[in-house]
């Protein structure tokens, strides 16, 4: 894992069974991942013909394991699909992104874009000042509290004000 935007292909069918375990750890773990897989035909889809590597609805399961699934539709829909799965990964909270890319579509010749710069993506931040003052107030706030949404306060020590917050009972 880069830190960037990782990239990994399988072929259809069971091969996309096999990912399975690694795509959740990915999600899990919210890994910016963009998943490419393969597909029957488009014209032999969703027919539930057993053709060839046919996986019984394979999008749906892609959809369980990845932050979102795509099917590329047409040869004019292909670049665009790709762009937005991968803008979708690295936009917060990211997460693998997975592509279905019927062979038919994979094997067509397409126009190559002018505009190959990588899509915009907006970035969330937070005020790390602001998030200390409230763990200090959470700390020393008197009674006891019913429950806790946890909130990723740093990086380096998480549970840094969670054991000043523990010790303060």
């Amino acid at each position: 894992m880069s830190g960037g935007l990782d990239v990994a292909f399988t072929s259809t069918g069971t091969a996309v069974g096999n990912a399975a375990g690694a795509m959740v750890g990915a999600l899990t773990a919210g890994t910016a991942l963009l998943h490419v897989t393969g597909q029957i035909e488009t014209e032999y889809l969703d027919q539930d013909l057993a053709y060839i590597h046919e996986a019984p609805d394979q999008l749906s399961m892609l959809s369980s394991i990845s932050k979102a699934a795509y099917r590329v539709r047409s040869v004019e829909t292909a670049l665009p699909t790709i762009r937005e799965a991968v803008r979708m990964a690295q936009t917060a909270p990211s997460g693998p992104v997975s592509v279905e890319i019927p062979i038919d579509i994979q094997a067509a010749e397409v126009e190559w874009p002018a505009d190959l710069a990588a899509p915009h993506i907006t970035t969330l931040t937070h005020c790390s000042q602001r998030v200390a003052q409230l763990a200090d107030q959470l700390a020393t706030a008197s009674g006891r509290c019913c429950g806790l949404a946890a909130a990723h306060v740093t990086r380096r020590r998480p549970w840094s004000v969670w054991s000043r917050w523990a010790s303060a009972w």
